[in-house]
């Protein structure tokens, strides 16, 4: 009984320590549903300190990916990338609290 707590105390913190959200976006990049049609979507990984954001088009490519040590002030924090629709990276910046 005393592995079958801990086991759940450990899968329960890793369960709060990251989480996961979709959001689906049309051509002006504004927040939409899924039924509608989205034409991008993001999706926002939210880690112990930093969030990651991935931004993809409508078939799954991605777009860009950045890192933030605060989401909602939208300070960067590590290295944000975008890439061109051909695939290739087309730019990287590593950025540290924001600068």
């Amino acid at each position: 009984m005393y592995r079958v707590t801990i086991a759940l105390i450990l899968v329960f913190n890793l369960y709060n320590a990251f989480s996961q959200d979709t959001i689906y976006l049309n051509s002006n990049f504004e927040e939409v549903s899924k039924t509608d049609n989205f034409i991008h979507f993001k999706i926002i990984l939210k880690l112990n300190s930093d969030t990651i954001e991935r931004l993809f088009d409508k078939s799954g490519k991605i777009q860009s990916e950045k890192i933030y040590s605060d989401y909602s002030k939208r300070v960067f924090n590590g290295i944000s990338k975008e890439w061109h629709d051909n695939g290739t990276l087309k730019s990287q910046i590593n950025y540290r609290n924001g600068n």
